[in-house]
C-alpha cells in the first residue's frame, strides 16, 4: 500500500509580495514578545557576571511568576524599553540627547507615510535626517536594500554618507545615498541592455 500527502501547487503573479500593516498586526505580539525575551536573556547574562546567586533567583522567578509580575519586578517602568530591538544606550545615541522637541518628534514618528522637514539654514536638518535614517534602520526595521536617499549635490551626499558611517557604521555602504543625477545614471547603466542604449559616461543635464 502506498500513501502520500497531497501537495497543492498554485501559480502566483509575482514572488515579491507586498506586505501591509494588517499582515504585521497578526504577528505583532509574537515579535514584541521575542524582543522582550532577548532583553530578558541579556539581563540574565549580566546577573551571571555580577552575582550568580541573583541570576539563579532571576531564572526561578521567570519560570514561577506570572509573566507580567516578573516584568514588573525586574523591569519596572521599562516596558517600552525592552520592546525595542536595540539597547537603551544605542537608543539614546539615535534619538540624540541634544535634539529639541520638534526634531525628536520627527525621529519618533513611525506612522506617517510622508514627513516634510521644513526649516532654514543651520537649523539642524541634516542632523535630524541622519538620526531619522538610523531610526528607520535600527528601530523601525527598514531593510538597507529598501532604502534610498537622494540629494541635489555631491557634497550633500558625501556629508550624509560620512555622518551615517559615524552614527551607524554597521550599515556603512549598505544603503543607497546618491544625487538625483547619480541615481538616474545608475538606472541607465542597469537597464542599458534592455532599452537598447549605447554606453556613455556623459550625463545629460538638459533636454
Amino acid at each position: 500500500m502506498v500513501s502520500y500527502n497531497k501537495l497543492n501547487i498554485s501559480e502566483v503573479d509575482t514572488q515579491r509580495r507586498t506586505f501591509t500593516v494588517e499582515d504585521y498586526e497578526e504577528m505583532k505580539d509574537f515579535y514584541l514578545h521575542r524582543t522582550e525575551q532577548i532583553h530578558i536573556v541579556g539581563e540574565y547574562a549580566k546577573k551571571c557576571v555580577e552575582n550568580y546567586e541573583s541570576a539563579l533567583t532571576y531564572v526561578n522567578d521567570y519560570f514561577t511568576l506570572d509573566y507580567e509580575e516578573f516584568l514588573a519586578r525586574y523591569f519596572p517602568r521599562k516596558k517600552r524599553e525592552i520592546q525595542r530591538s536595540i539597547t537603551p544606550k544605542r537608543f539614546i545615541e539615535i534619538i540624540g540627547g541634544d535634539l529639541d522637541t520638534d526634531q525628536t518628534q520627527v525621529i519618533n514618528d513611525n506612522k506617517s507615510d510622508k514627513i516634510l522637514v521644513y526649516a532654514g539654514p543651520g537649523s539642524g536638518k541634516t542632523k535630524v535626517l541622519v538620526h531619522k535614517i538610523a531610526s528607520l534602520l535600527l528601530i523601525e526595521d527598514i531593510k538597507p536594500e529598501q532604502f534610498l536617499m537622494l540629494t541635489f549635490s555631491k557634497a550633500a551626499a558625501l556629508e550624509f554618507k560620512q555622518r551615517v558611517r559615524k552614527l551607524i557604521p554597521e550599515y556603512s555602504g549598505l544603503i543607497n545615498i546618491n544625487t538625483f543625477h547619480g541615481f538616474c545614471f545608475q538606472l541607465l547603466v542597469s537597464w542599458v541592455i534592455f532599452i537598447n542604449l549605447k554606453m556613455s559616461l556623459r550625463i545629460v543635464s538638459r533636454l
